[in-house]
């Protein structure tokens, strides 16, 4: 954890409740077995014990590109971003929360290559796995590394849509994300997600209720 000690030492961030990784923990084995039923009882119990488990209170900087990563984000109870500010204004490149249990960063279709702050947009726990170990694991076992080949598969598929994604209309832009991860964009606050999707807060509050009027935003 000597990481996120300064943050630690700061009260903006603490260690999560065993009860509350337990349950991360089990999402993740889930997830994984659908993916991979083989996995072994063994490989779980050696990649818990090479993950962190840190709970960042909102508006808690909670690692920057700029600096050096160091850390894959596995998985996330809360909401996090990664945020970039261009010198005129804040912009948000990916979300990430909820339900999603990754071996790596989505890149929300955003390559990243841009100097930006992971941040904490709430209370958030994150299960963050060392990337020395990752790689110790994937040497370890093979259905890891199919698990970490899928995901850095769908990482680039989007990242070669991404032309595509920006030439569309607001409503499709969000209609996109929404398909992806539903929970996800319904959760996040219209300021949030008009940073990502560049448009006015009120663009934001007139697809919502668009989404409403058609019957696929259940909030």
């Amino acid at each position: 954890m000597s990481f996120w000690k300064h943050l630690i030492e700061n009260g903006e961030a603490s260690i999560t409740p065993t009860k509350v990784q337990q349950q991360m923990f089990d999402k993740i084995a889930f997830e994984y077995r659908k993916h991979c039923p083989e996995l072994s009882d063994a490989f779980f119990a050696d990649f818990r014990k090479c993950c962190e488990v840190v709970r960042f209170k909102k508006g808690a900087e909670i690692y920057s590109y700029e600096k050096g990563n160091q850390h894959s984000i596995v998985a996330v109870r809360g909401l996090i971003a990664a945020k970039e500010n261009s010198g005129v204004k804040e912009r948000v490149m990916w979300f990430m929360g909820r339900t999603n249990c990754s071996v790596m960063e989505r890149s929300f279709y955003m390559k990243m290559q841009y100097n930006y702050q992971v941040v904490a947009l709430e209370l958030s726990d994150c299960i963050m796995l060392p990337n020395d170990k990752r790689e110790i694991l994937i040497g370890s076992y093979e259905s890891f590394e199919e698990i970490v080949d899928e995901e850095l598969n769908e990482n680039l598929l989007i990242q070669r849509d991404q032309s595509y994604y920006w030439d569309l209309p607001p409503i499709n832009r969000y209609q996109y994300i929404y398909e992806e991860n539903p929970e996800l964009i319904i959760s996040l606050p219209d300021e949030e997600l008009a940073k990502y999707l560049r448009v006015d807060k009120k663009v934001v509050t007139q697809l919502r209720n668009l989404n409403k009027l058609i019957g696929s935003d259940h909030n």
